[in-house]
């Protein structure tokens, strides 16, 4: 499930800041946690506390292809806190709701 094109946006004082993810693992609630390294030091944040990044890659949106349209998902797009895969901004969809 970890992707390593995977960021986590931080804004510090005014400037948004990225964070490269390190590693993934599911907590004791069943959610995902993120490895980053923050000022020199190793933190685990909590995947749908954070905004998220993919800074490279790109695919189309599953249900709109099947409708004959072809949504692009690259870096612009938010990222699912639960699956780690791109949201569709025309349709919502990402890989939680994929057959």
């Amino acid at each position: 499930m970890y992707s390593k094109n995977l960021q986590i946006i931080m804004t510090l004082k005014t400037e948004p800041e990225s964070f490269n993810v390190e590693d993934c693992r599911v907590n004791a609630e069943g959610e995902n946690e993120l490895l980053i390294t923050f000022f020199k030091q190793k933190v685990w944040v909590n995947a749908s506390q954070v905004k998220l990044c993919k800074t490279a890659g790109t695919a189309f949106c599953w249900k709109d292809s099947e409708e004959n349209r072809y949504i692009e998902l690259n870096h612009t797009c938010e990222v699912c806190p639960i699956c780690l895969w791109w949201k569709c901004p025309h349709c919502g969809s990402c890989g939680c709701n994929k057959p």
